[in-house]
């Protein structure tokens, strides 16, 4: 999971089986957010990519 802008991130990982509702609620906080704040959908990123590692 990628955190910050195009100048700073920070890269966090996490292990889950829950990905994807993990990843749907972040989504969720980040509109709430963003419509707090009152930024348009074209003024902040709005992508959040959760990757998949599988163990062999």
């Amino acid at each position: 999971m990628k955190c910050g802008n195009l100048m700073v991130q920070k890269i966090t990982r996490i292990q889950t089986d829950q990905a994807h509702e993990v990843s749907r609620l972040i989504r969720q906080y980040i509109n709430i957010e963003q419509k707090h704040r009152g930024v348009s959908n074209g003024d902040a990123p709005h992508d959040l990519t959760l990757s998949r590692h599988v163990d062999k």
